[in-house]
C-alpha cells in the first residue's frame, strides 16, 4: 500500500448527519436565541430598577446588587454554554475531516498499487504537472500548513478586531493565503509530500478548537453593566470562528481533491507506460 497512515479516530465522535452548512445554520439560531433570552432577562432588571427608582423604595440598593450577581452568572452561563457549541462543531468537523480523508486515501492507494515512489516521482517531473494553488503559499506541499497558519492568524485578529461584525473570514484568507489563479509546476517531491500532509488535517481542526476559546473567554469578560455589550460579542465570536473554519475546510478539500486528482491521473499513466513497455520487450 503506498499510504498506509489512516485516521481511526472518528469512531469516537457522536455527530449529527447533516452537511456544514445546515449545522453552521441550526448553530447560529440556537447562538441568537440564547442570546435574546439573556437580553430579555437584562431588560427585565432595568425595568425592575426604574420602578423601584420611580417608587423610591428602600429595595433599590439590594435589587441593584443582586441584579448585578444575576446579570455576571447569565453571562458566565453563556460563555460555558458557547464553548461547549464550539467544540461541538469543531467535533462535527473533525468526522468530516477524518471521512474525507479515509475516502481520498482509500482511492490513491486502489490506484497506486505497485507503483513505486522514487520513480513515479520522475514520471511526474517529467510530464511538468501543472496544478493551480494558492498564490501565496511557496510550494504545493506547503498548503496545508499554511491553511492551518490562516487559522491561527484569523482567531487572533477575531480576538482584537474592534468592528467584529464586520470581520470577513474569506477576505483575511486571500490577504494570509492568496486567491488560486495561476497554475505552477509541482514537483514529484512535492505532490507526494502534500498527499502525506493531508494526513494532518484532522490535527489542523484540533489545533482551532483551543485557539478560539480563549477569544470566547476574553469576550466575556466584561466590567459590571457591560453583560449585554460582551454576549453579543462572545455569540458574535463563536460565529466568526465557524466561518473561518468553513473557509479552511473548503481550502482543505480543495487540495485533496486536486492532490488526488493528479496522483491518480500520474499513477494510471505510470501503469500504462510499464505495461506498454512490458509488451514492446516481447
Amino acid at each position: 500500500m503506498f499510504i498506509t497512515k489512516t485516521m481511526n479516530e472518528s469512531a469516537g465522535l457522536d455527530v449529527p448527519n447533516m452537511s456544514l452548512d445546515q449545522y453552521m445554520v441550526e448553530s447560529a439560531c440556537e447562538a441568537y436565541e440564547d442570546l435574546i433570552n439573556l437580553n430579555e432577562a437584562l431588560a427585565h432588571f432595568d425595568i425592575k430598577e426604574q420602578e423601584l427608582i420611580c417608587t423610591e423604595s428602600a429595595e433599590l440598593d439590594a435589587f441593584r446588587e443582586e441584579a448585578m450577581d444575576k446579570a455576571k452568572t447569565f453571562l458566565k452561563d453563556l460563555v460555558a454554554k458557547i464553548k461547549a457549541k464550539w467544540n461541538q462543531f469543531i467535533n462535527f468537523v473533525l468526522k468530516k475531516t477524518i471521512e474525507l480523508n479515509k475516502k481520498k486515501i482509500g482511492e490513491i492507494n486502489a490506484n497506486m498499487k505497485g507503483v513505486t515512489a522514487s520513480s513515479f516521482e520522475k514520471v511526474i517531473d517529467e510530464k511538468e504537472l501543472k496544478i493551480k494553488y494558492f498564490a501565496k503559499v511557496s510550494k504545493f506541499s506547503n498548503c496545508v500548513n499554511d491553511i492551518s497558519d490562516y487559522m491561527t492568524q484569523a482567531f487572533k485578529a477575531i480576538d482584537a478586531e474592534k468592528d467584529l461584525a464586520n470581520f470577513k473570514p474569506a477576505d483575511f484568507f486571500k490577504e494570509v493565503v492568496g486567491e488560486a489563479k495561476e497554475a505552477r509546476v509541482v514537483s514529484g517531491r512535492e505532490l507526494l509530500d502534500a498527499i502525506k500532509s493531508l494526513n494532518d488535517g484532522p490535527a489542523m481542526v484540533k489545533k482551532a478548537e483551543k485557539s478560539l476559546e480563549m477569544a470566547i473567554e476574553n469576550a466575556g469578560k466584561a466590567a459590571s453593566g457591560d453583560e449585554k455589550e460582551a454576549a453579543r460579542r462572545v455569540t458574535l465570536v463563536n460565529l466568526k470562528g465557524q466561518q473561518v473554519v468553513k473557509v479552511a475546510l473548503s481550502a482543505y478539500n480543495t487540495i485533496c481533491t486536486k492532490s488526488c486528482m493528479a496522483i491518480i491521473g500520474a499513477a494510471r499513466s505510470w501503469i500504462k507506460e510499464v505495461k506498454k513497455n512490458k509488451s514492446d520487450e516481447k
